[in-house]
């Protein structure tokens, strides 16, 4: 019985072991980072080109807590200039877990952010979805202020996000501090925690007709 109640712990383990940390509070983005909210793991965060900001990952809400709802993400990417200067960077990640559309909101001033959805992985030479076209899932193209905007497609996982950030004026100065990106999903079940529990269960079902052979 001892070795059966030791099986079930670890697979208990074995189930939460691997878990990204939540999205929650003030993070410096980076390849090295992830998070999780609700159904969402968020990963391999990258800025190019180099020197590039330090983009911070500000806040995160899920709205509502559910099989379907939407996650909000709040980020600085930090970025100011001078009149008639411009800065432009790409900005891209990882989601997982069934998103079904995305939003955006630009803030700060005199800034634009063009963003790609894509259901396969960012070409780093062309910074547009491999394979072209017909992996695109959604195109939105916002400046400092502009109403929200929202694309919805099949739902997908993963999927690979690409944002051209760009700011600058001729005459005024310009920044960006402030950006909110939202992803509506619908739960997709992740196949590693049945699988590991299906195969913990087998194994406690082995050590069960063992152990009950040796009591006859």
């Amino acid at each position: 019985m001892k070795t059966i109640l030791l099986v079930l712990l670890a697979i208990t383990f074995s189930c939460f072991a691997y878990a990204d940390p939540l999205c929650s509070g003030v993070a410096a983005v980076s390849t090295s980072f992830s998070c999780t909210l609700g159904p969402l793991t968020f990963s391999n965060f990258q800025v190019t080109p180099t020197p590039q900001p330090t983009v911070l990952l500000m806040s995160a809400a899920q709205d509502p807590a559910g099989h379907n709802g939407e996650i909000v993400l709040n980020f600085n990417p930090q970025l100011h200039t001078s009149p008639g200067a411009t800065l432009s960077y790409w900005f891209s990640f990882q989601v997982a877990g069934g998103v079904r559309g995305i939003d955006l909101a630009v803030g700060g001033a005199n800034a634009s952010i063009t963003e790609r959805a894509c259901s396969t992985t960012i070409d780093v030479t062309t910074h547009l979805c491999s394979g072209g076209t017909p992996n695109q899932l959604a195109i939105l193209s916002l400046s400092s202020g502009a109403d929200t905007q929202f694309s919805g497609f099949t739902t997908r996982t993963p999927i690979y996000i690409v944002k051209q950030i760009t700011i600058g004026n001729p005459i005024q100065s310009a920044e960006l501090t402030a950006f909110s990106q939202s992803f509506a999903y619908s739960e997709v079940p992740e196949p590693t925690s049945p699988i590991m529990v299906g195969s913990g269960l087998i194994l406690v079902a082995f050590i069960l007709k063992r152990h009950l052979r040796r009591v006859r």
